[in-house]
């Protein structure tokens, strides 16, 4: 069963201290067993969100880190490798471990006031239990350029930033996290006429590490909402 073969290899993890050749099948049976999914991608080569092809012949599978960093020697922007796996399933798993922890301390780990910390976090648990970590593990798989052209594509509004930080309407940036960078968070606003049919003023979309995401979820979400009011 899923649940003895989940087991069998957690034994393993455990004895030698690393995932050592998860077969794809164990990899399922483990997401499965954490509540995790393994994201699949029409635009990745490997399948799956996360996972890109790497040199190795025996790990040829990488995953990258979520987060873009600057490189201090080329000055160009990147995503470190978070390592290399026999097989694709194995590394989408290690992915989803990494998206469902980088979402725990963007909601738990934030360095702000008392009631402004309790607001946040309710703002990530108003998008996280409406939609499954599959959804906001596809948006947080796009690197801040995709987002960025698919929230203008899907309608973001773009302002000043003189008037907004972040650069677009909605997207709030906030406090720092306890790593030292900063989040964003999804608000939308809706007009007067559909915050009457919809019973609300303001509507969050939870906490994001670029304000890329946060504009894309934005632009899906408040069309989403709409939808689903007049269905």
């Amino acid at each position: 069963s899923c649940s003895s073969r989940s087991r069998q290899v957690q034994a393993a993890m455990n004895a030698c201290g690393c995932d050592v050749h998860v077969t794809a099948e164990q990899a399922h049976a483990l997401a499965e067993k954490e509540g995790l999914a393994l994201v699949k991608s029409s635009r990745s080569a490997t399948g799956f969100a996360g996972v890109t092809k790497g040199s190795s012949r025996a790990r040829p599978y990488q995953v990258l880190d979520t987060q873009w960093t600057i490189d201090g020697t080329s000055g160009k922007k990147r995503r470190k490798s978070l390592g290399s796996f026999f097989t694709a399933e194995h590394a989408a798993l290690v992915y989803a471990r990494h998206v469902a922890e980088v979402g725990k301390r963007s909601r738990g780990g934030r360095r702000a006031g008392a009631g402004r910390k309790h607001a946040d976090a309710s703002e990530a648990e108003a998008w996280w239990n409406i939609h499954s970590s599959e959804n906001r593990a596809s948006v947080e798989a796009m690197s801040p350029e995709d987002a960025g052209e698919a929230a203008e594509k899907e309608g973001a509004v773009k302002v000043v930033k003189t008037l907004n930080p972040s650069g677009y309407k909605g997207v709030i940036k906030r406090a720092s996290t306890a790593e030292g960078g900063a989040t964003y968070s999804a608000l939308w606003h809706p007009c007067a006429s559909d915050a009457k049919r919809l019973g609300k003023t303001t509507l969050r979309f939870g906490l994001w590490s670029h304000p890329e995401h946060a504009a894309l979820v934005i632009a899906r979400e408040s069309k989403r909402v709409l939808e689903e009011a007049d269905a």
